[in-house]
């Protein structure tokens, strides 16, 4: 069973391009 902070992390990791993009857009 995947535990809820390997989860945030994998997550945070995953989308981590588009979460820069909605930061900083350029």
């Amino acid at each position: 069973m995947v535990s809820l902070d390997e989860a945030v992390t994998a997550r945070l990791k995953r989308g981590s391009k588009h979460f820069e993009v909605l930061v900083e857009p350029e």
